[in-house]
């Protein structure tokens, strides 16, 4: 049975005293090397999801009502389920808009204010174990973590702040229990002949009201991200090892509090229902199934121990990505297994080793080891995320736990001052490649051409290029991407889909014909690949062809303008322009203000010889572009047939003023009724 251990308050080591100073000085440096590695991001444009989460989303455009930006939307975007980081991208747009200076920029700041705040629990628990040097130690530690090229991704793709807001909330919440057991009476004994002040400097009330605080960041954690499931049990862990000495005191100390970090389980239980597990892209309805996801796991986590030590080749977005071949795979797996059977027996285990810079301290060594392992279960275990399998910014909080025992084995290898020195080069290091990275980020282009260049075998990186490819007018590259990606996952609607578009619009319609029938083969349900398909049919002439696939994407959805006038036109070309008009007329209404629209439709009434009707629309189209001569020229035309010469003759000049060197325009300026000239 585990015997409480009592644990010394924060101070340095007995003789090491440290000022403020020399504490705000170490937080500064943290904050000005931030700025420096990520200067070159600010004008980084929207990338990927970024488009779903801000451009495109609607809950962000107002602040009031508040629950309009705590209702994000639920397609499965890095947002869906996440209200307060929808509401942080909500802020930032009734500041600056779509501005993507602003977005970076909040970003940096949250990036920071989490590594002031690692910095701070590093310090507070280095000094609770009497570790001589604590601050240095500390801001070395959080100087790496925060340059890390592996945290970019958090950082510079702007819809992953919700991996790092989550992170600063789980750090808070973690430093505020800290700040209040500090605070606490257990805290007032003496530690190598120093009598602590802390509980003369913090009464009672000081920790009880840090553990308030604490609950409410852990709720706020649990309302950015899933993650958070994972901070209650991390808090006790901390308490038990460092300050309680065993989960039993723990919990005697502080029930309550422990409750009231609990209750943030049932905030997430809510938002995972509400969204239906993030709209479908998660859980054990997803498209993947537990074990070979966690098969693919296995993989993963050893990649991401790989990148914390060499963080490269860094990608942006891994795809399904699959499993690793098996002697690989076989070596991932004796890397994780001894490192989690290594975590759980300095944790729980009679522990009789432990490497000499924590001699006697196994417990802090297993704690480290959980940090890695238990933030990394949501995403990293049995429960699939089948749009990602494998994510580096998973590693934003695990990457601490990596970096403290990587500095703690340099530091117990070699003198205080080359250890310093050894930090300084990692982390100058660590701001160079990240301000390297950072440049792959300047355009949607420069970064999935990286991400091919890396990870060939992802056909998302595939597939986006090609879209990148095509915007430049590279329609053969655009071509062999999208047949990359094709291959890569054969039932790849959206790649069929774009190759087809790629082929029709290169003379090369019946190529795209059957791309399009191959991806409705798979599914048949986009209303697009039926519009699509039905342009590519009419390319060729094969209107009745055409017809049916337009009616089909009608029916799937109804209030696509474009459909209507494509179907619309279609039926004209095959000689069944009765049939038509209401199809006209179904996009006039959908879109109003469209002149061209109009235009068209009242063309269409006028040969069918609704000029009663079509005149209506004629002038609506001269309101809405009353520049345009031919618009005054088709309504002058429509009215001298109902015999209203005088308003004929009045579109016929401005038609004649707008553009008086066409000679049809000359020809319809109307006579006087009953002059020899009179039509």
């Amino acid at each position: 049975m585990e015997s409480p251990q009592p644990r010394p308050v924060i101070a340095e080591a007995q003789g090491d005293p440290v000022s403020h100073r020399t504490v705000f000085l170490a937080g500064g440096i943290i904050a000005a090397a931030a700025l420096a590695a990520y200067a070159n991001s600010f004008h980084g444009p929207f990338v990927f999801d970024d488009f779903g989460t801000i451009a495109q989303n609607r809950t962000i455009r107002h602040l009031w009502p508040i629950w309009a930006p705590l209702s994000p939307p639920t397609e499965g975007m890095p947002v869906t389920g996440r209200p307060i980081a929808n509401l942080s991208f909500a802020i930032n747009y009734a500041f600056g808009g779509l501005n993507v200076w602003g977005y970076h920029a909040a970003n940096l700041a949250i990036h920071v204010l989490a590594g002031l705040t690692l910095f701070g629990i590093i310090r507070r628990t280095l000094a609770r174990l009497g570790m001589a040097g604590a601050t240095g130690l500390a801001c070395g530690i959080a100087l790496i973590w925060t340059l890390h090229p592996l945290q970019t991704e958090s950082v510079t793709y702007i819809s992953q702040r919700a991996e790092s807001l989550m992170g600063f909330f789980y750090l808070l919440t973690l430093y505020l229990f800290i700040r209040s057991v500090d605070c606490g009476p257990e805290s007032g004994f003496q530690v190598s002949g120093l009598r602590s002040q802390v509980s003369e400097e913090c009464p009672q009330p000081s920790a009880k009201m840090f553990q308030v605080f604490a609950v409410a960041a852990c709720w706020f954690c649990s309302a950015t991200k899933e993650v958070a499931a994972t901070l209650p049990i991390l808090v006790l862990l901390y308490d038990r090892t460092f300050v309680s000495g065993t989960f039993r005191q723990a919990w005697v100390l502080r029930r309550r509090f422990y409750i009231g970090l609990a209750c943030a389980w049932l905030i997430l239980a809510a938002l995972m229902l509400s969204t239906g597990n993030r709209g479908g892209t998660a859980g054990f309805h997803a498209a993947i199934s537990s074990f070979d996801y966690s098969v693919i796991q296995v993989g993963a986590v050893a990649h991401y121990l790989r990148l914390s030590l060499w963080p490269t080749p860094l990608v942006f977005f891994y795809g399904s990505a699959a499993a690793a071949p098996e002697a690989e795979l076989l070596a991932d797996l004796a890397i994780v297994g001894i490192l989690l059977a290594a975590t759980l027996s300095l944790l729980f285990g009679p522990v009789r080793w432990a490497p000499r810079f924590l001699a006697g301290r196994g417990r802090e060594l297993g704690f480290c080891g959980a940090c890695f392992f238990i933030i990394l279960a949501p995403s990293s275990s049995i429960v699939p995320v089948a749009t990602e399998t494998i994510a580096e910014h998973r590693m934003y909080l695990p990457l601490a736990a990596v970096v403290a025992v990587a500095v703690f084995a340099i530091r117990a290898a070699v003198a205080a001052r080359a250890a310093v020195a050894a930090c300084v080069i990692l982390a100058l290091g660590c701001g160079v490649m990240t301000s390297l990275r950072n440049r792959d980020y300047q355009s949607e282009f420069s970064i999935w051409n990286d991400t091919v260049d890396r990870f060939p075998g992802n056909e998302v990186a595939q597939y986006n290029l090609g879209i990148m490819l095509a915007r430049k007018g590279d329609s053969a590259g655009a071509m062999a991407h999208y047949r990359e990606a094709i291959r890569i996952k054969p039932d790849y609607v959206e790649a069929l889909n774009n190759l087809g578009r790629a082929l029709a619009d290169s003379g090369h319609a019946a190529e795209g014909i059957a791309a399009y029938q191959r991806a409705l083969a798979i599914d048949p349900t986009p209303a697009t690949i039926h519009f699509n398909l039905g342009d590519a049919l009419a390319l060729e002439g094969r209107w009745d062809e055409a017809i049916a696939s337009y009616e089909t994407c009608l029916r799937i959805d109804p209030e696509r303008p474009d459909t209507h006038y494509r179907l619309g036109s279609a039926l004209v070309k095959a000689g069944r322009a009765d049939e038509a008009l209401p199809h006209f007329e179904a996009m006039v209404r959908l879109v109003p203000g469209n002149a061209g629209f109009r235009e068209i439709y009242g063309v269409a009434l006028a040969r069918a010889g609704r000029l009663q009707e079509a005149v209506p629309q004629f002038q609506e189209v001269v309101r809405l572009r009353p520049d345009d001569a031919d618009a005054h020229d088709n309504l002058g035309a429509a009215l001298a047939q109902l015999g209203r010469f005088a308003e004929a003759r009045v579109q016929a000049k401005e038609a004649l003023r707008l553009r008086p060197d066409d000679a049809s325009a000359r020809t319809n300026v109307y006579p006087e009724p009953g002059s020899r000239h009179e039509p």
